[in-house]
């Protein structure tokens, strides 16, 4: 099992350059055999990925996501955020607020994934 983590500073962006260059994010996970990606400083809003998940690449067939992204109103919203790419079947549990702390947990800093 290969697990990938990457800062993107920004994910939207890095993203369109996997697209551009490698065709799509799945071809671009199948060419480097990742079965976990482990994405930090994704930069997106809960209602981008809600209302348009093509665009961060959250509905890709044969895989779970899971994000967790900053929800601190205001300016800081679009800050911070990580998420996990995991193939189908990989992922028993995740866990967006695994810190325990609001102040903490609100922030998108950290995610749980369970693996087994």
């Amino acid at each position: 099992m290969l697990l990938f983590s990457w800062n993107v500073a920004g994910w939207v962006k890095a993203l369109m350059c996997i697209r551009q260059f490698h065709g799509s994010l799945e071809s671009w996970m199948d060419k480097h055999e990742i079965d976990i990606l482990a994405i930090q400083e994704v930069k997106t809003r809960a209602d981008t990925i809600r209302d348009t998940p093509k665009v961060v690449g959250a509905d890709i067939e044969g895989w779970d996501t899971f994000w967790c992204p900053c929800r601190l109103k205001g300016s800081m919203g679009g800050f911070n955020g990580v998420a996990t790419f995991a193939r189908k079947g990989l992922c028993i549990s995740a866990n967006c607020t695994p810190l325990g702390v609001e102040e903490f947990d609100i922030e998108g800093r950290a995610i749980m994934t369970d693996h087994g």
